[in-house]
């Protein structure tokens, strides 16, 4: 996705655009769906995604290819999880 956008130009067909668009937009309701089931999971995430939501809407808006996954491996080690689930 993140190339087809760097590919996008200012010549592009109607449908080509429409396409990218279509990427984006599954790719979006795909993250929203993975952040809810993540807050049931994983509740101390949801606080690190409002501070990352927070400081990425000060410079731009925060765009699907720049999600942050927040995958258990990618925490920061002072996290607490729970081991159990």
């Amino acid at each position: 996705l993140r190339s087809s956008l760097a590919d996008v130009s200012l010549h592009d067909t109607d449908k080509q655009k429409a396409t990218i668009q279509t990427q984006v937009t599954s790719l979006q309701r795909h993250l929203d769906a993975w952040a809810r089931i993540q807050e049931l999971y994983m509740p101390v995430v949801c606080q690190l995604w409002h501070r990352s939501s927070k400081a990425s809407r000060k410079s731009q808006e925060l765009k699907p290819e720049d999600f942050n996954l927040w995958l258990p491996s990618h925490l920061p080690a002072n996290t607490p999880v729970d081991h159990k689930l």
